[in-house]
């Protein structure tokens, strides 16, 4: 159900090129009746385009939080039938930032990016095609120029990946801290810790901004 409405979103936005294209060829052409019809045309596809992407929204929640809702339960169970020593090896606050969140950067990655392949090719696909329709010697210049700026444009997606990745990483460790240190608050305060557990937290921050730097 979501492919159609993602279609309609790419088409009512490449349907603005070709209002524009036909209001000036009909103002050029003296149809003066062009100047009345453009506005109507114009409200009707920002419209359209403003429903399917309301329809979007409501569709890729409900989707996203099925997604979540289906991954936390498979890791749990995944989990709880584990054996001793897997459960133990690591700290528990680790398992909590995994449910919390790495799962969902997963889930809204998988149905966005879904999302994006299907509604962001269809509009390419048709701006392309209306582009050359319109004036093909231009497109052709707009695909070179293109072609010369992918690699810079790669390499900065690389490096954001990269910094994303670490960010989450930093993000998860933090977590588990925290996790563990409220979660044992009644031994940080029969041993006096708190000062220990101030300067460990500090740290981890530190480390956290480094990392996205």
């Amino acid at each position: 159900m979501l492919a159609p409405v993602l279609a309609v979103v790419a088409l009512a936005a490449v349907s603005y090129a070709a209002i524009l294209k036909f209001t000036i060829d009909s103002i050029q052409a003296g149809d003066l009746q062009a100047i009345a019809l453009a506005p109507l045309a114009v409200i009707a596809a920002t419209s359209t385009r403003a429903l399917a992407i309301y329809g979007q929204a409501l569709i890729s929640q409900a989707l996203a939080l099925k997604v979540l809702r289906d991954l936390q339960s498979a890791m749990f169970a995944k989990l709880t039938n584990a054996d001793f020593e897997r459960i133990t090896r690591e700290e528990g606050g680790r398992y909590v930032s995994r449910f919390t969140n790495d799962i969902t950067v997963i889930g809204e990655g998988l149905v966005r990016g879904g999302q994006v392949a299907i509604r962001d090719t269809l509009m390419l696909a048709g701006a392309v095609a209306s582009m050359f329709y319109f004036d093909w010697p231009l497109t052709l210049l707009v695909l070179a120029v293109f072609a010369i700026a992918g690699k810079p444009l790669q390499a900065i997606a690389k490096r954001a990946r990269r910094t994303t990745a670490t960010a989450q990483v930093q993000i998860g460790t933090l977590t588990a801290q925290l996790t563990e240190s409220f979660g044992a608050a009644r031994v940080v305060k029969t041993y006096g810790l708190e000062q220990r557990e101030i300067e460990r937290r500090g740290r981890r921050v530190r480390g956290a901004g480094a990392g996205w730097r």
